[in-house]
């Protein structure tokens, strides 16, 4: 009868899960925001890559608008219209020039195959065919868009279907944060940004910061309550609340002009602590429920992991033929929801 009862009886949010639940909400709604507001700003219409020339914060990789430049595929920026952009990319605001508005042109010094150059560049608005091509341009990138969506879909229903469990909790803010990174990266950043202090800064977070700040502090508490909370938090609740906690001094450490590396470095120390969190769980719990949960968990942690080494291979330079090279891409972009859904299922 106890088991019937808990199968008829609804599982209800109380008032910490309506909080979670808020500040899902509240953290996509910012990122479409933020998104949003920068389809709206001046663009010299490229796809860029974050340079590896010193000197250079971009390196102009594919024109998405389609509007007549003198710029090159890797184009390295220097300064427009003598206003340097050579600063780091991912912790500079830079002014814009006078002539940075829709329907001008301004003058951009780049770096061409060692050599150092002046071209004018018409400077454009955003499109949704520019968006799109930016999008579709490969089977991985497709298959990207496609795992972030279905990751999000995944912790957002495990969240509905069990708002009661702590770790359900933590999931939802995990896929959630994922999602948000998604929604940032559907328009490139690139001058367009780093001439906008409103969109430097917002992107600088919802593209950079929210993986050490948010989404990695998710998936470390959840490690921590799942399938069990371990024994030190449900004799101290609050523990579990310290990955976020040293997400939100991590993010004002780089606010204020810290290193990135410092970020990055934190983001692989809390995944591990999460791997080694799940180990210690696959040892110390014991109960039939648990060790069926924990199966699922480490099997889904174990598959996406092997898909995400796919990348490897593509990145060396291994995967020579086009029909292997896009089918290993859309592999490796699944192996975020395959653990998603092992630890939904879970």
């Amino acid at each position: 009868s106890d088991l019937m009862t808990k199968r008829i009886v609804p599982h209800r949010l109380d008032g910490s899960g309506w909080l979670v639940l808020l500040a899902a909400v509240l953290v996509l709604l910012l990122s479409v925001a933020q998104v949003v507001y920068r389809l709206t700003l001046p663009t010299d219409g490229w796809d860029v890559l974050t340079g590896e020339i010193e000197g250079s914060n971009w390196i102009f990789y594919e024109n998405l608008v389609g509007a007549d430049s003198d710029l090159q595929r890797w184009d390295a920026v220097l300064a427009v219209d003598g206003r340097s952009v050579s600063g780091s990319a991912a912790n500079e605001y830079v002014p814009a020039p006078d002539n940075w508005q829709i329907g001008q042109t301004v003058t951009m010094l780049i770096l061409r195959e060692g050599a150092e150059m002046e071209v004018v560049v018409p400077v454009v608005a955003w499109t949704g065919t520019a968006v799109w091509r930016y999008h579709t341009a490969t089977p991985g990138q497709v298959g990207n868009q496609l795992g972030a969506i279905l990751l999000l879909i995944i912790c957002w229903f495990t969240f509905l279907r069990r708002p009661d469990i702590p770790s359900a909790r933590a999931l939802l803010m995990f896929g959630t944060a994922s999602g948000a990174v998604t929604i940032s990266s559907i328009v490139p950043d690139g001058l367009s940004v780093q001439f906008d202090q409103p969109a430097f800064y917002l992107t600088m977070f919802f593209s950079y910061f929210i993986f050490g700040v948010l989404l990695a502090p998710s998936l470390l508490t959840f490690a921590l309550l799942f399938p069990r909370p371990k024994q030190v938090i449900q004799r101290h609740p609050w523990l579990a609340f310290l990955p976020f906690v040293y997400g939100l001094l991590l993010f004002i450490f780089l606010l204020s002009g810290g290193r990135g590396e410092v970020g990055w470095v934190s983001t692989l120390g809390m995944f591990i602590l999460a791997i080694a969190s799940l180990a210690h769980a696959g040892v110390t719990q014991r109960d039939a429920v648990s060790r069926v949960q924990l199966r699922w968990a480490i099997t889904g942690f174990v598959a996406g992991l092997l898909l995400f080494g796919l990348n490897f291979p593509l990145g060396f330079g291994w995967v020579t033929d086009l029909f292997w090279n896009n089918i290993f891409a859309i592999l490796s972009s699944l192996s975020s929801v395959v653990i998603g859904a092992g630890l939904a299922v879970a």
